[in-house]
């Protein structure tokens, strides 16, 4: 794994990849903001536009990856000051009504509107293909099922990854990796464990029932970090590109450490950092805070080139 860092680090990579490379693009499938618009729509169109500087022509295989597993909404002590010591504060994306719209999935509304503002890279470069998938799809492959059972029998491995590696402020509980969705009431509040003989059990809090199965009788909600590593085992990742949000958690570093811990063999695939985007009080923007907007590609990209190294850009 190496990081690269902002414009200087897709310089770099247009010299070091080749152009058929695996790339990974993941997102919580519910609204589309500049934040995200930079990693999923504007750093790979750069990417593909410095290549070609490099005589290069791009076509690369793009893994648009809906993490449908992950939360609407977190809860926990501090979400901000405690990024770890969080859990979901209802369910699952899987089984969360669009709020525009009560008729339909959030995942089902979002995922192809998101789709189609990344596909667009497709027009300019036409030997890029972008593939979106859905978490969900690789429920039943045993690369998965090996981090869900991990997870569950050694829940302080990941605490103490991070005590040695993160910067962020870490408390001893609450502290969930992994919840099961309740088979009833499709809440993720309650508790799940394994037995040695890998058979699973749930207490829904809610439902004040305990269910027990397999491992794939069940859906789940997993914490972020773990779901990234069967993702690259699944779809064989050569690069990621991902906001910067991600440095001061250390979060790739914990990702191949945690893989280590997990017995894992993996490849660990190289890591674009994109710029954060901010608004005039300096607020970093994100759904989960409340601070969201979209922008047309074309103002984004010339904000970047304006200073194309920064951490930091503001729009109003």
């Amino acid at each position: 794994m190496k990081e690269f860092f902002f414009y200087r680090g897709i310089k770099s990579l247009a010299k070091k990849l080749k152009g058929d490379e695996k790339i990974c693009l993941a997102i919580r499938p519910y609204g589309f903001h500049a934040g995200n618009q930079i990693p999923l729509a504007i750093y790979p169109f750069f990417l593909c536009e410095e290549l070609r500087k490099n005589k290069k022509e791009p076509r690369f295989i793009i893994y648009l990856v809906f993490n449908d597993w992950e939360q609407f909404k977190l809860d926990g002590p501090n979400v901000k000051e405690y990024p770890f010591n969080v859990y979901p504060k209802d369910t699952t994306l899987q089984y969360t009504q669009d709020p525009s719209n009560t008729y339909k999935n959030i995942v089902d509304y979002w995922t192809p509107i998101i789709t189609k503002d990344v596909k667009i890279i497709e027009k300019d470069f036409p030997l890029v293909q972008v593939k979106p998938i859905l978490y969900s799809e690789f429920k039943n492959d045993k690369r998965l099922s090996a981090v869900l059972v991990k997870t569950l029998k050694k829940p302080r491995t990941f605490f103490n990854i991070l005590k040695k590696y993160t910067n962020k402020k870490l408390l001893p509980s609450p502290w969930k990796q992994i919840i099961a969705v309740c088979p009833k009431c499709k809440l993720t509040k309650g508790t799940t464990t394994l037995s040695r003989s890998n058979k699973l059990k749930h207490f829904c809090i809610n439902c004040s029932n305990t269910y027990q199965g397999r491992l794939l009788d069940f859906d789940y909600w997993l914490y972020h970090t773990q779901l990234a590593l069967p993702r690259y085992q699944i779809l064989d990742i050569d690069l990621c590109i991902t906001g910067a949000d991600k440095i001061d958690e250390s979060d790739y570093t914990v990702r191949e450490k945690l893989a280590e811990a997990y017995g894992i063999n993996l490849k660990m695939p190289d890591v674009l950092y994109t710029p954060l985007i901010v608004d005039k009080k300096g607020d970093r923007m994100g759904k989960s805070r409340g601070n969201h907007k979209y922008v047309k590609a074309n103002v984004l990209r010339k904000l970047i080139l304006i200073d194309k190294n920064r951490q930091f850009i503001c729009i109003d």
